[in-house]
């Protein structure tokens, strides 16, 4: 009796979301023929295909609308330009672990500016699975210390899950004292500084991010001498630069193995009726110090 032999030849379906650039099993997108983004191409918000690529020769900034990123795309940022939301937008980065959004600079040598956030709300505001690499190239406002590869200000409310930052010129994160964000699961890596905050905002920081190749190893905190902490707050058992003197006006708990390091001549006022709490322990102290070895610092 002759057996009768059946063979199958599957064949890839190449779906709407996964595009012939990349897709959701996380196939980099095909930067070859990037899409140019502008202000115009992104006014009163715009979905980016998943697995896309674009490309921006020139500053965004977007004043009305949702701009989302959806899983596997890549954008790529020319040298000293950057993506501005204002109040009225909103960025939403829709990656997955399998795909995640790329925020990258179109030079690989030389840096982009970064994203900046400025008084922007909403609850689109919601990054997930993102990287942003090589940003960092030049300060955003006539503060130095301003150039960051993600610079949150004003009144903006945000969150990030999964969000890595690394190799920016400058600061990997900058936030200010009125925004409201959180940072789960999220890495600070290869940065010129981590992150520069304000004390308001420190605690935003839990102890599973990873911090780690940074040039300065240390979360910077303070920007002047009239900051403070009010509210409940604990700092995780991370190592801070405390640039200037800062008070605590509201009740801050500093977490067993924590090491704060201050700048020369700073100092950190308990205000009356606020607590300050640090209770180390033999394995994990807390440690307060010079950022130099001298007396008297």
């Amino acid at each position: 009796m002759r057996m009768l032999r059946v063979f199958f030849v599957l064949v890839p379906l190449v779906t709407a979301l996964g595009c012939e650039s990349g897709s959701e099993e996380g196939t980099p997108a095909d930067c070859s023929a990037a899409e140019e983004l502008t202000n115009a191409s992104i006014d009163g918000g715009r979905s980016l295909t998943a697995g896309t690529c674009y490309v921006v020769r020139s500053n965004l900034t977007l004043d009305d609308g949702t701009l989302e990123a959806r899983a596997g795309v890549t954008i790529q940022f020319a040298t000293d330009v950057g993506l501005t939301v204002r109040s009225g937008g909103q960025l939403r980065v829709s990656g997955t672990s399998a795909a995640p959004v790329l925020f990258t600079g179109l030079d690989p040598v030389v840096e982009w500016r970064g994203v900046r956030l400025d008084d922007s709300q909403g609850v689109d505001n919601a990054w997930t699975h993102l990287v942003v690499e090589n940003a960092g190239s030049t300060a955003w406002t006539g503060a130095d210390y301003s150039a960051a590869a993600v610079y949150l200000d004003g009144s903006t409310t945000v969150s990030m899950d999964a969000v890595e930052v690394r190799g920016s010129a400058g600061h990997g994160l900058l936030v200010d004292e009125d925004v409201s964000f959180t940072f789960s699961n999220g890495a600070l890596r290869d940065n010129l500084y981590p992150a520069y905050l304000h004390p308001e905002v420190v605690s935003a920081i839990p102890v599973d991010t990873v911090i780690e190749g940074n040039d300065n190893p240390y979360l910077r905190v303070v920007f002047g001498n009239t900051d403070a902490v009010t509210g409940e707050h604990t700092w995780a058992p991370h190592l801070y630069r405390i640039e200037d003197r800062f008070r605590v006006d509201g009740d801050l708990t500093i977490a067993p193995g924590a090491r704060l390091d201050f700048a020369q001549d700073a100092s950190l006022i308990v205000s009356a009726d606020a607590s300050f709490t640090a209770v180390g322990s033999a394995s994990s102290p807390i440690t307060f110090a010079g950022a130099a070895e001298t007396r008297g610092f």
